[in-house]
Order: structure tokens, then sequence, then C-alpha cells
């Protein structure tokens, strides 16, 4: 899984796990709600994507890639760059045979202007 960036108004941020090759049964990697960070604020930056406490993700058997998608609301407020840093672990039961921790960033890129902009100006005397 790789880090991702989108502008602001784009309206959703995919993230994509992929294998090196296809295998015999399902790998799934899970993301608790206490392994989720950033700069981001969930319903303010991004739609709910975890839900009773947990989500996943699984490539099922001969597959290699699978995705998930988050939400991102578009608003008007002029703010930096903010991020969605999310850490998922190999589920139980997985294929993986080690517990394999994968941490991904998502950037969300401001594409608001300020209100107001203040410049010099030259008076005639």
């Amino acid at each position: 899984m790789e880090d991702v960036s989108v502008d602001e108004d784009e309206g959703a941020m995919t993230f994509v796990m992929n294998l090196s090759h296809p295998v015999d049964g399902e790998v799934a990697y899970t993301v608790t709600s206490a392994r989720i960070g950033g700069t981001a604020t969930e319903s303010d930056d991004y739609g709910r994507f975890v839900s009773f406490g947990s989500a996943s993700i699984s490539i099922p058997a001969g597959q290699t890639s699978a995705s998930l998608q988050v939400t991102i609301v578009d608003d008007d407020i002029d703010e930096e760059d903010e991020t969605l840093e999310i850490g998922w672990r190999a589920s139980t039961g997985s294929l993986l045979v080690e517990t394999a921790t994968v941490n991904v960033t998502g950037t969300i890129v401001d594409d608001d202007t300020r209100g107001v902009t203040v410049s010099e100006t030259a008076l005639p005397v």
C-alpha cells in the first residue's frame, strides 16, 4: 500500500493494497479507530470509513489487489494541506505468515484561496 495525495475537490481518496503475485487464500488487513491519526478530522475533512470500531480490506484468493475508498469533504475553508494516517495490521487467519503492519498516509491538498488579500500600493504625492 502506498501513500496517496489528492486535491480536496476530487471527492475521494483511494488506497490500494497490492500483492506481488496471487495466493491461494484471502489476504486481509484491518484497521481500528485507534490506529488512525494525522491532521485531518473525520466529518470535517473525510467521511467515516471505520464502522463498529474497525475497517478491513481483503484481497481474494487468486487476486493481487484490493482497494479502500475514503470520501473527501470539499470545504470552503482556506487551510494547510491535511493528512490521514492509517495503520493496517494483518488480520488473524490471514495467509500472511508474519503479523505484518502497513502504515500509509493520505494527503488532502487544500484547494481554497484566502478571502482577503492585502498588498502594498504606491500613492501619488
